[in-house]
């Protein structure tokens, strides 16, 4: 059976949260300058984005074909 994140509540809620804790600690002013923290450029964040949505494609394509 698959993990499925939609039906799982709690789990959805820590993932809310601490995607919102960490882009408090990056972009709030005062956790910024604390943890000496800066943003990625738009073309990092772009690249970023690209390479992980290609592995999550990557997996479930082996998956389909190969099973589990």
């Amino acid at each position: 059976m698959a993990f499925a994140i939609i039906t799982n509540t709690l789990m959805m809620l820590v993932v809310v949260v601490s995607v919102l804790l960490q882009l408090a600690v990056i972009y709030l002013p005062f956790t910024k300058s604390f943890f000496k923290l800066v943003p990625l450029p738009n073309e990092d964040l772009q690249i970023s984005v690209a390479a992980d949505s290609l592995e999550f494609i990557v997996i479930k394509v082996v998956k389909k074909f190969f099973g589990r």
